[in-house]
């Protein structure tokens, strides 16, 4: 069981992940770390798609998204895709909140064959230079989404939608969505390090709370134990003054007897 320095130096090192990541570039993927059921992420697909967390396939120790494809030929009415929505800061898919803004798009990847090409494009804007090659190595890729793509719509949406050219399966880990024209090392939203955190401090605060039960029941237990003591000395008194008494009472006795004439 982690002590309470233990607990407090967890939620101080989540504390400073939270500087550190507003330092290096705000991550706008939630649950990007795939720690969470995927509902969490706001990923949805068509019917070319299924997108499973992957609790088997880690990559520096985290969980991937795993994206297995059919072959999208003539699917999904000609707009087969993966959307996976950026709810950091915005709380929820706005329409226009990225137009007219720089946005990259950061993530390690693989497939399980040599050239799929996976394309990427924003909420209400099309394809267009956001392609990437995959191998079946692991490997960071970046996707810049510029103010002049952004632009083409006035409602372009945080969302990142993307596809693939053929049939095959994608893996996805430690996905970064910035409001940026730069990229920066993979970082947790904010949001979900403060996730982290009440998770830590209410935990504490349930062991503090146990703690603090325990500390009572024992000193009711003390306090039991010293009445049921004072009460066994208060006894043995009482036996000890009657003994006495009676010991008085027949010395007494016995020389009244023998003061007596018969």
């Amino acid at each position: 069981k982690a002590s309470k320095s233990e607990l407090t130096q967890t939620a101080e090192e989540l504390s400073s992940k939270i500087a550190s990541v507003q330092a290096s570039g705000r991550n706008l993927f939630l649950n990007s770390l795939f720690k969470q059921d995927i509902s969490k992420t706001g990923i949805w697909t068509t019917s070319t798609y299924t997108a499973p967390i992957d609790s088997e396939s880690k990559y520096l120790g985290h969980k991937a998204l795993k994206i297995i494809g059919l072959n999208p030929s003539g699917r999904d009415g000609g707009n087969p895709k993966v959307t996976y929505p950026a709810l950091g800061q915005f709380g929820k898919v706005i329409p226009g909140s990225t137009t007219n803004q720089d946005v990259t798009i950061s993530f390690y990847a693989k497939a399980n064959k040599n050239g799929i090409m996976l394309r990427s494009r924003l909420g209400n804007i099309g394809y267009k230079t956001g392609n990437v090659t995959l191998s079946t190595e692991i490997k960071r890729y970046v996707v810049h989404i510029p103010k002049g793509w952004t632009n083409e719509s006035k409602q372009t949406t945080n969302e990142w939608l993307f596809n693939f050219n053929q049939e095959g399966t994608v893996w996805i880990w430690m996905p970064k969505f910035e409001i940026s024209d730069v990229d920066t090392s993979y970082s947790e939203a904010p949001e979900d390090i403060e996730g982290q955190i009440s998770t830590v401090e209410s935990t504490f605060k349930q062991r503090a709370n146990s703690l603090d039960a325990g500390v009572s029941r024992l000193t009711e237990g003390l306090r039991t134990k010293v009445d049921i003591s004072a009460l066994n000395v208060t006894a043995e008194n009482i036996r000890q003054s009657v003994k006495s008494l009676e010991t008085d009472t027949q010395n007494k006795l016995n020389q009244k007897l023998s003061q007596a004439e018969f």
